[in-house]
């Protein structure tokens, strides 16, 4: 048994900050942080949350233990309880079996626990290479969920076929498919190409069905832009430039009335807030866009000497 505790993060906000009055807001998400990291544990157990893409396969199966099956008990404990759940990438896949686990509980059969999950579950792949999907050997899925086993009265073949094929590693992405209502890639091309990947998983489908729908990626601007740019563009700019999000001209008469000084100062804050741990940790390398001789478009990039 491992313990786990959930945390909310601190907001970034300085305090004392007040919210542009003209800045919209798209919504927000309350984000809680899983950590194993706590006086009950082992040793060993305390270290699970330690760090992300390690080579250790136990380690990341371990991980993704906690990520689906623990993220699913942390949402309920503090009361949440989803309409639709929302796998982003394979990672946190097993929240499925967690929730199968609770529709058996409730006494349902393996084949409509199942069904009622996939009925409130959705899925967004995005890599696609097969390098890029998490699978583990089955022995792993075999060590780690002969509790699961005995606690659902479930035989290890069900648990096996919902996510490997044969003898094949179990792969969370197939997993996340075979129990989602829907799936859907980041692009048009991404799409397609996942379509291509992923058909097999449905051989029932009717040739011109895609199984795999397309959703291109974007941004919320102001979101993405945050308050500090935010208060730049709406000093020099005015707040009108919501509004013009796509009007060139906009842009090249507006952008030109904006001190390089300030804009990079603004940046600097930008960047210092949304990494504060790498400060120190590897050297920081800016790349900017030139456009008319402007600075009107920063990127931050970390770089390990």
């Amino acid at each position: 048994a491992c313990e786990m505790a959930a945390r909310r993060p601190r907001k970034n906000r300085p305090s004392g900050k007040r919210r542009n009055p003209n800045a919209r807001s798209a919504g927000s998400s309350v984000r809680y942080l899983l950590d194993t990291n706590v006086e009950a544990n082992s040793s060993t157990d305390r270290e699970l949350t330690a760090r992300l893409y390690s080579s250790d396969l136990d380690l990341r199966i371990s991980q993704e233990i906690i990520l689906g099956i623990g993220g699913v008990r942390a949402l309920r404990l503090l009361g949440y309880s989803p309409n639709v759940w929302h796998m982003n990438e394979g990672h946190c896949a097993f929240l499925t079996l967690e929730r199968i686990r609770d529709y058996i509980k409730a006494g349902q059969s393996f084949a409509d626990a199942c069904k009622e999950v996939a009925k409130s579950s959705v899925f967004t792949t995005h890599t696609p290479v097969p390098a890029g999907n998490e699978a583990f050997d089955q022995h792993l899925i075999r060590k780690y969920f002969a509790d699961y086993c005995e606690t659902t009265g479930l035989r290890m073949e069900q648990i096996l076929a919902l996510g490997a094929e044969n003898h094949e590693p179990f792969s969370m992405t197939i997993l996340a498919l075979k129990l989602s209502s829907y799936c859907n890639g980041v692009s048009q091309l991404h799409g397609k190409v996942s379509n291509d990947m992923w058909r097999h998983v449905f051989p029932n489908l009717k040739p011109s069905e895609q199984p795999v729908k397309a959703i291109t990626n974007g941004v919320h601007t102001q979101t993405w832009l945050g308050y500090q740019m935010s208060d730049v563009l709406d000093k020099y700019l005015t707040p009108a430039w919501r509004e013009n999000l796509m009007d060139d001209l906009f842009w090249k008469r507006g952008t030109a009335n904006i001190p390089d000084r300030e804009l990079w100062e603004v940046h600097q804050i930008r960047a210092f807030r949304k990494h504060p741990t790498h400060r120190n940790a590897f050297p920081i390398c800016v790349q900017y866009v030139v456009h008319n001789d402007r600075f009107v478009n920063l990127s931050l990039s970390h770089n390990k000497p």
